[in-house]
């Protein structure tokens, strides 16, 4: 039995009405109570920890810059060469009998 194609789809329609809303749950435990000290201390020792995070990526971004910087002056060296090599060797090739 062959099947036939499916055909576009249609326009989107209307949102349907909002159902009615559940019951509200039981109210959990009160917490500890909490000194505003003792908030500040906690967000003043994320802080902390997060500079030093950003100072540990600062100092392997520069080990890394150091190291392209490094890797750069190889690849001019090696450039240099290549150059030197070329000439020699139209030299050589521009020289040598036929």
């Amino acid at each position: 039995m062959a099947r036939s194609l499916r055909g576009r789809r249609g326009a989107r329609g209307k949102q349907g009405i909002k159902g009615p809303a559940g019951k509200t749950g039981r109210r959990g435990p009160v917490g500890p109570a909490t000194s505003k000290s003792d908030i500040i201390a906690a967000v003043a020792d994320q802080f902390r920890e997060l500079g030093q995070r950003l100072d540990t990526q600062l100092t392997r971004m520069a080990q890394l810059q150091r190291q392209l910087d490094e890797q750069h002056k190889e690849v001019v060296g090696v450039r240099s060469d290549l150059s030197r090599l070329r000439d020699v060797l139209e030299n050589i090739i521009k020289t040598a009998p036929e």
